[in-house]
């Protein structure tokens, strides 16, 4: 289910460049094992929007079977997992409305993709982003970092 008030829409994976071939699109993958692959993407400054791909790498016989990805300053990323578990997984695990989402995907299955596109107008070079997936249990282990490039 698509996340409306984060402005989210899903997309047909392609390659968004910004003016000097700077890639504004990533692709990320979730697996099994509660990892994202890669854990840490940079983000060109010049990008004024950016587009994230979640593919769920996983099989569907595991009992884990579904991720969502979603962005937030590093010292918010506790209490969204919190409200996020009160929003159940009706909301994606993804209270609505929360202003510290950055970005958000829903809940994609294994072999699913799922994506955002979100502004970068907000984010600032040299501040820490944590992304996560906010699926009870795996917010702790399943996250990385995106990076601001001037």
């Amino acid at each position: 289910m698509p996340l409306p008030w984060l402005a989210a829409r899903l997309l047909v994976a392609s390659t968004l460049a910004a003016p000097g071939g700077n890639v504004c699109e990533f692709r990320i993958e979730a697996d099994d094992a509660l990892r994202f692959s890669p854990n840490r993407v940079e983000v060109p400054g010049v990008c004024p929007d950016v587009t994230v791909t979640v593919h769920h790498a996983g099989r569907p016989d595991q009992a884990v079977t579904s991720h969502n990805w979603v962005l937030t300053r590093e010292q918010d990323r506790a209490a969204v997992i919190a409200d996020g578990l009160r929003a159940g997984m009706d909301r994606n695990y993804v209270a609505r409305g929360d202003h510290r989402i950055l970005g958000a995907t829903a809940l994609v299955k294994a072999g699913q993709r799922g994506a955002v596109t979100f502004s970068t107008l907000s984010l600032r070079a040299g501040e820490p982003y944590v992304y996560f997936c906010s699926y009870p249990g795996h917010g702790e282990h399943q996250t990385g970092r995106l990076v601001v490039n001037p």
